[in-house]
């Protein structure tokens, strides 16, 4: 429960008449397996996040410490994601999902690039809605990114930055050029799009 250190575990096995070895062994198991969180992990993390946001951010941590191999409780993912900047390059129906879906995760920083007006084809239940129907996409994207998450970024990067992943979401077919310089320039990136 976070009240002992292995010293308290071996002194209270002690008590119960349990050699100290046994909770040596239990304890490394229970690490093994995966289902021990240090207690003295740094939740600073999470101090940073509004306490709306921490509870919104509570089914990702607990995902994420079941699948962590540290003892932080998935933390340190979590404060990987908070410092990543992701660029959704197209705000359609895709591009829109994508980038609330990012905001939503805890992505710090999502920008949402594209210089077209919104249609009515644009939108979904997770990106642009009805009313915004000839609005630019980008800041309809970036509406959509804030809906998503009040602690996420949803402006033009600092000049100076460079995104951490790049998500090509173009409304219409993918051109293999789209990811030309990405490639070049070798920053990470993924084509994503929907057929029928």
């Amino acid at each position: 429960d976070g009240t002992r250190d292995q010293a308290g575990l071996r002194a209270m096995a002690a008590e119960l008449g349990l050699e100290p070895a046994f909770a040596d062994r239990l304890l490394a198991l229970l690490i093994d397996a995966r289902v021990v969180d240090d207690a003295a992990t740094d939740p600073a993390a999470l101090a940073r996040l509004s306490l709306s946001e921490r509870d919104r951010l509570a089914p990702d941590l607990a995902s994420i410490s079941l699948l962590s191999t540290g003892a932080d409780g998935g933390l340190a993912t979590l404060e990987l994601r908070r410092r990543a900047k992701v660029a959704v390059l197209g705000a359609g129906r895709v591009g829109g999902s994508v980038a609330a879906l990012l905001a939503a995760a805890g992505v710090g920083h999502v920008v949402v690039d594209d210089d077209g007006l919104c249609a009515a084809a644009d939108c979904a239940p997770g990106g642009a809605a009805i009313g915004d129907i000839g609005a630019s996409r980008a800041a309809v994207g970036a509406a959509v990114v804030q809906r998503a998450s009040a602690s996420t970024q949803p402006g033009p990067l600092d000049p100076a930055a460079r995104p951490d992943l790049v998500v090509l979401a173009p409304r219409e077919a993918a051109q293999p050029q789209m990811g030309d310089q990405l490639l070049r320039d070798g920053t990470p990136h993924l084509c994503v799009a929907v057929r029928e």
